[in-house]
């Protein structure tokens, strides 16, 4: 999710923010948008829910488990993770990181982290721990210096005056450790609603569930439920 980290060493940290610079919704939303991590999130969660069919009651019904489903995607990531990341960034940094990560440069960083990261977490890895694995990728990346002048002549001076002047290796370390703490928070937050968005599932579906394992029981005498 913090792939650009790495590209240009962009980095920004904005704890002095003023109210009216402070993160906003829509500006971390751009962020996240621009770097493809919330249709990733969507596609792990779904990915999840498929390998973990297998371990659920043979008598599960299939539309309660796809309402499971979206119940946790309709969660809302990016309200969820505001407030923790306000301390990180201010909404200007969060859009001109938004602008980086959707160049030709950036979206390949962003990909290759993504990539490392949802395969780390369909291997069982923490959400920190899948994170963790996807910026070290996102680290490693060989950037094409022609794309990477590109992204530099896409920023207008403004953009360019706010990098340079917020660029410095000090707050580069400083940016990863806030939005590793900023995002070890989310991933707790998100857990906790997920979890009552499915409880919440299984309760309204409760009479249909009762009736699915009465029925499979009748139909299946003797086996393991």
């Amino acid at each position: 999710m913090r792939a650009v980290s790495a590209l240009l060493a962009f980095a920004m940290f904005g704890q002095s923010a003023t109210p009216a610079d402070q993160l906003t919704t829509d500006g971390l939303r751009a962020w996240l948008v621009a770097g493809g991590a919330l249709e990733s999130r969507d596609k792990v969660i779904h990915d999840l829910m498929q390998r973990k069919r297998s371990s659920v009651p043979p008598w599960w019904p299939d539309d309660v488990y796809a309402q499971e489903e979206m119940a946790q995607q309709k969660v809302d990531f990016v309200g969820t993770a505001l407030p923790f990341y306000q301390a990180c960034m201010t909404d200007p940094q969060a859009r001109l990181l938004a602008k980086i990560v959707a160049s030709k440069a950036g979206h390949q960083v962003a990909q290759k982290s993504l990539a490392v990261n949802s395969q780390a977490a369909l291997q069982g890895a923490s959400a920190t721990a899948a994170q963790t694995a996807g910026e070290d990728a996102a680290a490693r990346s060989v950037i094409n210096e022609d794309d990477k002048q590109n992204m530099v002549a896409s920023l207008t001076p403004q953009e360019r005056k706010m990098a340079q002047e917020l660029f410095t290796p000090a707050k580069a370390s400083a940016l990863r450790q806030c939005t590793d703490k900023a995002y070890a928070g989310t991933s707790e937050a998100m857990l906790a609603k997920q979890t009552a968005a499915v409880h919440a599932v299984i309760e309204a579906n409760h009479a249909e569930l009762v009736a699915a394992k009465t029925k499979w029981i009748k139909e299946h005498p003797g086996e393991s439920q």
